[in-house]
């Protein structure tokens, strides 16, 4: 079929530049999509029933890549004493739960992130349902916990 008008050619032109557009736009949605950033600021008073530490907190900053079933995570400590462990716990805000992913005490203030595989099932409902999850961490002083903060999603500018 040959095209005779100008218009004609620069309305095909357009039409499959749409298309295009519209094909490849899922493509891209979804690698967005397979990643998620999250965020914590965890303090004693967020413990269940205020029963942590009274000064101090845990800063940390996470991201869900749900494609490699990994989270990476970066954690910085500001002041409280002897962390020996660091998780992500199921559970609304004042309820206790079970640990859902244990991270590395270790690498609390280390520089850059580590990543640690997650199971694709925990990580996609961490990712789609933070706030039902909480961080904490635990010392010798507090065996329950030290500080605690649920889950957030980071805001982007």
């Amino acid at each position: 079929m040959l095209i005779k008008s100008k218009f004609a050619q620069r309305s095909m032109l357009t039409v499959a530049t749409m298309a295009a557009i519209f094909i490849a736009l899922p493509t891209v949605t979804a690698s967005a999509a397979s990643m998620t950033n999250l965020s914590v600021v965890a303090k004693g008073k967020y413990e269940k029933a205020g029963a942590g530490a009274m000064s101090g907190s845990v800063t940390g900053s996470f991201t869900a890549d749900l494609k490699k079933n990994t989270l990476c995570y970066s954690v910085t400590n500001h002041g409280i004493k002897g962390i020996s462990g660091i998780h992500i716990h199921t559970g609304k805000a004042g309820v206790d739960g079970a640990v859902a992913v244990a991270l590395d005490p270790m690498k609390i203030g280390h520089k850059g992130s580590t990543c640690i595989k997650v199971e694709a099932k925990v990580l996609a409902d961490i990712a789609a349902h933070p706030s039902l999850y909480y961080f904490n961490a635990h010392n010798a002083t507090y065996p329950n916990g030290a500080v605690r903060a649920q889950l957030g999603k980071m805001m982007t500018k």
